[in-house]
């Protein structure tokens, strides 16, 4: 496989260099190969296309190297496909981890019971049960101290008493 760059762009704005190389080979070159025969940083090296004409054993590459993984997540545009898989796979991991934290959360206060004597609740539903006992006594209270009002009934209903 000979290479042959044809172009070579510094693009200080985007932080990259943009290539144009000729290859010529039997077989269509893989985007790996490419990026070896370049001899840049593989993880900034992005291939962009790769061209051949019918019947000939020449190849044109359209080849990007960023010069910093933050200029290449800023500028580089996934496919909208592998966005909602890296999405997907974001979100499965995240409903695993709240998983993993309620059953920790559930271990943790199966201990704390076990630890809790016997006979003697914990102590949120200690104060839940005392709580509703003293609003029920209050309510009750209330309830004694008032004397139901009563009407007088006279028989001149509407009227009103007069005085």
């Amino acid at each position: 496989m000979e290479t042959k760059i044809i172009s070579q762009k510094s693009n200080p704005f985007l932080e990259r260099e943009e290539f144009l190389m000729e290859i010529r080979s039997d077989v269509t070159p893989t985007y790996a190969k490419i990026k070896e025969e370049l001899g840049k940083d593989n993880d900034l090296t992005i291939v962009n296309k790769i061209t051949t004409r019918f019947g000939t054993n020449k190849s044109v590459a359209n080849i990007i190297v960023y010069n910093n993984a933050e200029a290449m997540k800023k500028n580089q545009v996934l496919p909208q496909k592998l966005r909602k898989k890296l999405e997907e796979e974001r979100k499965a991991r995240e409903v695993e981890e709240q998983k993993k934290k309620a059953e920790e959360q559930k271990a943790i206060e199966e201990e704390e019971a076990k630890k809790a004597p016997e006979g003697v609740p914990p102590s949120e539903d200690e104060g839940k049960e005392v709580k509703e006992e003293h609003d029920e006594k209050i309510i009750d209270e209330g309830k004694e101290d008032k004397a139901p009002e009563s009407v007088p009934l006279s028989e001149d209903k509407g009227k009103g008493d007069k005085k």
